[in-house]
């Protein structure tokens, strides 16, 4: 049966009572351990950590921020689930919110297994439901999906600890809700998280100068890896760790995320590489390719979209270089052909006939609102090239490739790969571009992941990256002009 309990000033739902112990045990006075969770962790839960877990608990103590970025199995739920949440709550005297992707990393891996098992151990006191530890009005444990964010708006308590697990999994508006809810100067938030994905706000906050204290859990340094045999039950073994590298290789992503607790270069499926959008944004810091722009003639590229969700992104592109990235919302047809010719006169592009006009081309995806778009343009004397990613425009490379889309998004590929382009550092593009995994079909084309899954991904649509692959789809050194790509 479920319960709704009033705990930390948040009246929630927190499911069915699993336990509940109202003696505590013999010794009580923790004063001496407020600041060493680590003593407290060993003498009270009988809990060992081992190195990299113990700098993980002092960390909680001595920074506002952490985030920590650990291998498989090396014990990363235990120590902040389970240890750092109940040592802010019994000695600390605090309030943790605990947020996950899933409602099984919450309940089953999160309450039950780490939180409940030490809490168990102990014989500590409180109530123990499916997703909360009520251990007093102002003192426990709550646990939320990542969907239920938004029950925290506005939220704050004396002393709060927020933990969010399996960060990686985490959108962008639950990094901004915990920030929002941390601003005392006793709260503190606990991130920790696989590294799979070269991108996104976890992968932010890990980097040097974040302003986060950032600790990393590989896999070789854990007990059961360094002495050869099983001193931790649960944990990583050596023969785990040989055969990852035999499998995959200690160059692939998989081991270096899995093993080495680093961000891969790329995903295991993804389509760029990290490293490739990182040269190109230097190559636009230091206007490397600023002779090849110089001379280079526009075109726009646009992608219609009407009133909801996604955006309609600018790409402004002279030649090898994508100079800016403009957005926008909600825009009917006419709204959006408007804004398409301001934004080539911009550029220097007019009409046919126009006197001080000069030669441009607009390329238009004609998939949905694109084909009134089309006509509105060339109504009014614009040269138009549609676009549609679902089929291809031409028979060269049918066997290649699934589709239009799957060749563009393989060209941009070649082009980041081989040095030959520019892009400003837009970190939203970048996670967009890095969320793009492709595979082979069964008859050994190239396919990219459908864009439905992309925006499962992000949280949001990829109008950035349609954009910029639509831009440079017919690029080629020496051979394409300027252009402006618009994504609408």
């Amino acid at each position: 049966m479920s319960v709704v309990s009033r705990l930390g000033g948040l009246e929630v739902e927190v499911g069915e009572l699993l336990e509940s112990r109202t003696s505590a045990p013999k010794e009580r006075d923790w004063r001496r351990y407020e600041n060493d969770p680590v003593g407290w962790s060993r003498d009270v839960l009988g809990f060992e950590p081992w190195t990299r877990q113990e700098e993980v608990l002092r960390s909680v103590i001595d920074h506002e921020l952490t985030v920590v970025r650990g291998a498989n199995g090396v014990g990363k739920d235990a120590v902040s689930f389970g240890v750092a949440a109940l040592h802010h709550v019994f000695v600390r005297g605090g309030m943790v919110v605990a947020i996950a992707p899933t409602e099984r990393q919450v309940v089953e891996i999160g309450m039950a297994r780490e939180l409940g098992r030490w809490w168990r151990a102990a014989k500590l006191e409180g109530e123990l439901y499916r997703s909360a530890l009520r251990v007093s009005d102002d003192r426990g444990v709550l646990a939320f999906t990542s969907n239920e964010v938004s029950r925290l708006t506005g939220y704050h308590h004396k002393r709060l600890l927020v933990i969010l697990t399996e960060c990686q999994g985490l959108d962008a508006y639950v990094w901004e809700a915990a920030l929002a809810c941390c601003v005392g100067e006793e709260d503190r938030i606990l991130a920790v998280g696989n590294p799979l994905l070269t991108g996104g706000t976890f992968y932010r906050v890990s980097k040097p100068n974040s302003g986060w204290n950032a600790i990393r859990m590989p896999a070789r340094e854990h007990r059961n890896v360094v002495e050869g045999r099983t001193i931790i039950q649960g944990g990583i073994s050596r023969a785990g760790v040989e055969r990852l590298a035999s499998t995959y290789g200690t160059d692939s992503p998989i081991y270096r995320a899995r093993v080495e607790a680093e961000f891969p270069d790329e995903g295991e499926e993804s389509l760029f590489r990290r490293s490739w959008l990182e040269e190109a944004a230097n190559r636009w810091r230091s206007n490397a390719l600023i002779v090849e722009a110089a001379n280079a003639m526009p075109i726009l590229a646009v992608d219609p979209a009407r009133h909801g969700p996604d955006a309609t992104a600018v790409a402004v592109r002279r030649g090898p270089v994508l100079q800016r990235i403009v957005t926008w919302h909600g825009a009917d047809t006419m709204e959006t052909v408007e804004r398409v010719e301001k934004e080539a006169n911009g550029e220097g592009i007019y009409p046919r006939g126009t006197k001080g006009g000069r030669r441009g081309l607009i390329v238009v995806d004609v998939v949905g609102l694109g084909s009134g778009v089309v006509d509105r343009l060339r109504e009014r004397g614009y040269g138009v090239q549609e676009y549609s990613g679902g089929t291809f425009t031409s028979s060269v490379d049918r066997d290649r490739f699934l589709n239009e889309r799957a060749k563009s998004h393989w060209h941009l590929r070649q082009l980041l790969e081989n040095g030959k382009i520019a892009l400003p550092p837009d970190e939203k593009l970048f996670d967009e571009l890095m969320a793009v995994n492709w595979h082979p079909t069964t008859d050994d084309r190239i396919q990219i992941a459908p864009k439905k899954e992309l925006k499962a991904r992000l949280g949001r649509s990829p109008d950035r990256a349609d954009e910029v692959v639509m831009a440079f789809s017919d690029y080629w050194t020496g051979r394409t002009p300027q252009i402006v790509a618009l994504r609408i």
